[in-house]
């Protein structure tokens, strides 16, 4: 339910954010309340929590989530390792964890590579 509230907002502008700047939250937020007039700065908030708690919630259950024309995010576990100390040189025990890694869709590769 979620996103088709979140598909509604349709695509953010990003030749309004300055160049090579940061996308954090506060500018998200600044980005969406420019574009859509009577978006309230509490809606907006409300919005990218609600995707972003939903987007968690469905990469830990399901271990994958796609979002169209973006990509997709992949829950995989990375073995467990011997590594070393930098400084000392002295081998240790690296445990095994989950990382999430990004796969750009389509859309995405054929933007940046032109």
């Amino acid at each position: 339910m979620f996103f088709y509230y979140f598909a509604g907002i349709g695509s953010i502008d990003a030749s309004k954010l300055a160049k090579g700047s940061l996308m954090n939250n506060a500018k998200i937020v600044k980005t969406l309340i420019e574009q859509r007039p009577g978006m309230l700065k509490v809606e907006a908030n409300r919005l990218i929590d609600d995707f972003s708690s939903a987007v968690l919630d469905i990469l830990v259950r399901d271990g994958r989530v796609v979002i169209p024309g973006l990509g997709s995010l992949i829950l995989q576990t990375r073995k467990a390792r011997t590594g070393r100390n930098p400084a000392t040189g002295e081998p240790l025990s690296i445990p095994e964890k989950k990382v999430i890694k990004f796969r750009p869709g389509k859309p995405v590769r054929q933007k940046i590579n032109g």
